[in-house]
């Protein structure tokens, strides 16, 4: 399981690490990525760089280098403060 926070002021790292993982965890891991963005939910805030928005669509196009086949899930705390985690995980392995 790979859980991605990390940020700083001038660089956000997650497009690059999704694509180091899977150099090494190709269809055999679980990506978790905090702060992000639930569709439909606007009363939950997330995190934005530079104008992007910390979402499943932001980093989308490079599942395709982790997983033959995904699915993803949103675990949203019962305190929507604390902001809500995207999952994603191999087609078939909930």
């Amino acid at each position: 399981m790979f859980y991605l926070d990390a940020h700083w002021e001038d660089y956000w790292p997650l497009r690059d690490e999704i694509i180091e993982i899977g150099k090494t965890h190709y269809d055999n891991c679980v990506i978790v990525i905090d702060d992000c963005k639930v569709p439909g939910r606007h009363d939950i805030p997330f995190d934005q760089y530079k104008g992007k928005e910390c979402s499943f669509e932001y980093i989308q196009d490079l599942l395709r280098f982790v997983f033959s086949g995904y699915e993803i899930d949103y675990l949203i705390p019962a305190n929507v403060q604390n902001r809500a985690k995207l999952v994603i995980m191999p087609k078939g392995r909930r």
